[in-house]
């Protein structure tokens, strides 16, 4: 007696476990082919290229850096330039205080006494008029004109520290109020310092 397997699953059942069987197979088979590739490329692009990032960075850098330096001397020129401009106004600041102080003289100044020089010596580095030293050398028709003038000088607050350091009479011919007088007239030296007042 021969034993006969028999099946009493029907047939479209196992064929369609077969194909889905198959078709699971094949599939798995697919994505596994196609995920070759990805991968490849993922390792390409992690290890392969990341060698050559070092040097597109170091090249980025070295741009970077470029630049940066480029930027550097252009501000160093603009401050070489602005540090000029302040000397030229800290120049144009220092000089302006002696307009003040020459329109001080000429209120202070009297008909019978005037300046034949004027010295200023000045402190270099300073912004300010303080302790300048003011040298005055003129003429005055008598020494009581110069006194005159010594006086108001001496009380302004502008001038400080007034000293004559000469008076002596000179012999010369001189006009004054469109008359020829012989007289001597008065050669005098004043020295004194500035004050300038904070106001």
């Amino acid at each position: 007696m021969a034993l006969r397997e028999i099946n009493l699953i029907p047939s479209d059942i196992l064929s369609s476990r077969y194909l889905r069987r198959h078709l699971l197979f094949w599939a798995v088979l697919l994505i596994a082919l196609l995920s070759l590739p990805g991968s490849f490329y993922a390792y390409q692009t992690q290890f392969v290229l990341n060698k050559e990032r070092p040097m597109k960075n170091l090249e980025n850098i070295h741009a970077l850096i470029g630049t940066k330096i480029d930027d550097i001397y252009r501000i160093q020129a603009e401050l070489e330039r602005l540090d000029q401009q302040q000397g030229v106004l800290k120049t144009i600041k220092r000089n302006l205080p002696y307009s003040s102080v020459l329109y001080q003289l000429s209120n202070i100044m009297n008909e019978y006494a005037w300046l034949t020089s004027l010295t200023i010596d000045s402190t270099p580095g300073k912004d300010r008029i303080d302790n300048d030293k003011l040298e005055l050398t003129g003429l005055a028709l008598s020494n009581d004109k110069l006194g005159n003038f010594l006086i108001s000088l001496s009380s302004d607050d502008l001038f400080k520290d007034v000293v004559l350091k000469y008076a002596k009479e000179i012999r010369g011919k001189r006009y004054y109020q469109a008359s020829k007088v012989d007289k001597g007239l008065i050669q005098f030296q004043i020295t004194c310092r500035m004050y300038e007042d904070n106001q």
